[in-house]
């Protein structure tokens, strides 16, 4: 699989397995997906590493009466189990410290983004992380 094919796989999800996502970005569980998402490449698709694809996808949902904007980084590695050792790259360390809890601590002066969802299958793993665009200074 590659980065098209993710960006396709993004576009025919349904609203209600997004809204799934959306809710922990907006942190409200009676907010839905409309129609209309937008996926695109955040950087040119590599073929090299273990990282597959990195898209921002966003759209609106619906939430108390209100329209509202939301949008999540979907970064999708190749799972560490199928790497070889000299493959293992930083996807593979971020999947670990992820869902490890390495993230969870409180670092001074730096916050990692929040992971919302992990899906692994087919031999990749989907992060659907906190899309960082509005902030402002360095990465």
């Amino acid at each position: 699989m590659n980065a098209d094919e993710i960006h396709d796989q993004v576009l025919a999800l349904s609203a209600s397995q997004l809204s799934r996502i959306v809710r922990k970005v907006l942190s409200d569980e009676s907010a839905f997906v409309l129609p209309d998402i937008k996926v695109r490449h955040v950087t040119a698709p590599s073929r090299r590493g273990d990282t597959v694809g990195l898209l921002r996808v966003e759209g609106q949902a619906k939430r108390q009466q209100q329209h509202v904007d939301w949008s999540v980084i979907l970064k999708v590695v190749r799972s560490p189990g199928i790497l070889s050792k000299a493959e293992r790259n930083s996807g593979e360390r971020e999947v670990v410290a992820y869902e490890y809890g390495f993230l969870d601590r409180e670092f001074v002066g730096v916050r990692p983004a929040t992971l919302f969802h992990t899906i692994h299958q087919d031999g990749l793993t989907w992060m659907w992380i906190e899309d960082l665009q509005w902030m402002n200074g360095p990465p």
